[in-house]
């Protein structure tokens, strides 16, 4: 299975590529809450479902596009975000990726993000470790907050919370980013490009892999309460474990 997701997501990479910049593609095929699909989404979702059906991939598969569809029932369950960073892609910004999660009995045992715009690919097993581009990574080993990064998502449909946590961050490290792709945040983490990733509404296609691989490079994913993550978690704080608990200290406060 993880030779064939490999396979699958470096293909979707290379048809995204192949449609970037192009209009057809970045037309908006629905129209969501502060949000919206567009073509690329379609194709992206389709070239991965035809792939899995071709190979006689039996799973659920829970995708952004298209919900959950049966593959056959076996146990498993596939997270599937076609092209996470659709906004990104949709008006030319080449940051975007592909994410796909292996669960198994109700634990994501697998996850890759691929990135086909740097031809990065990021892969993390259950207590095997995290990867990028078959070479081991590992979070940063950064203690001080004041001279951290971190990825603040922000929650379009809670103004206020928002505002508050983000601000909550920005008095403590050093920046705040907020570049459009949740997959590609929790892989900038375990890769120790970013100290922390905070994202208040996320779906389990936004966080599964990318959370596994956090974990898997030495990090530490939790809610807002310390709880430990699942993959249908809203409110998730993701960083090098370092940091941990004096972010959420921070956030928790009134």
């Amino acid at each position: 299975m993880k030779e064939l997701l490999m396979e699958i997501v470096r293909d979707t990479g290379k048809l995204l590529l192949e449609n970037f910049e192009k209009i057809k593609p970045a037309e908006i095929l629905e129209r969501k809450a502060y949000d919206y699909s567009i073509v690329a989404d379609k194709l992206a979702e389709d070239n991965i479902l035809t792939k899995l059906k071709e190979a006689g991939v039996k799973c659920k598969v829970v995708s952004e596009e298209s919900g959950q569809i049966n593959l056959g029932d076996s146990g498993k369950v596939l997270f599937i975000d076609p092209l996470d960073g659709t906004l990104n892609y949709s008006v030319g910004i080449p940051h975007f990726c592909i994410s796909i999660a292996l669960q198994k009995a109700n634990e994501v045992i697998l996850g890759i993000v691929y990135d086909p715009s740097r031809e990065e690919l990021f892969l993390a097993e259950k207590n095997k470790g995290a990867f990028l581009n078959n070479k081991r990574i590992e979070v940063s080993k950064n203690r001080d907050l004041r001279n951290s990064f971190c990825a603040v998502a922000f929650n379009y449909r809670d103004f206020k919370r928002s505002l508050l946590v983000e601000e909550k961050i920005r008095k403590v490290i050093r920046r705040v980013r907020n570049f459009g792709s949740a997959a590609i945040d929790f892989s900038w983490v375990a890769c120790g490009r970013l100290q922390g990733f905070v994202d208040m509404n996320l779906s389990p296609w936004d966080m599964a892999a990318g959370a596994l691989l956090v974990e898997e490079a030495g990090g530490k994913v939790t809610d807002f309460k310390g709880n430990n993550w699942h993959p249908y978690s809203k409110e998730i704080l993701a960083t090098n474990g370092i940091i941990h608990g004096e972010l959420l200290r921070i956030i928790g406060e009134e």
